[in-house]
């Protein structure tokens, strides 16, 4: 939408205001740089992090009942305890 004989189109908002661009178009601008050393040793590392972490869980509890009954356990507790409080503290945060 162009005002007053602008020459470039102007971003619109969510609002549907006219206002600057979106941070999200920074972000993309930042994607598409080169990665460095850094960045490429960080990527292998967690990836190959991932595998060693599978793989020796895997060595550890061989047994796919064993692994499924600790799971079963440790998301029955987090859900019979803690999501409880997480919706208490959030439903009564800033009601004095």
């Amino acid at each position: 939408m162009m005002m007053g004989g602008d020459d470039e189109p102007s971003m619109m908002n969510e609002g549907g205001e006219e206002g600057e661009a979106a941070p999200a178009q920074e972000e993309e601008a930042d994607e598409d740089e080169k990665w460095g050393c850094c960045r490429w040793f960080k990527f292998i590392l967690v990836r190959f992090l991932i595998v060693l972490i599978i793989f020796f869980v895997s060595i550890c509890i061989p047994n796919l009942n064993i692994l499924l009954t600790f799971t079963g356990a440790i998301l029955g507790t987090l859900t019979n305890t803690w999501l409880p409080v997480l919706f208490y503290n959030r439903a009564y945060n800033n009601s004095y």
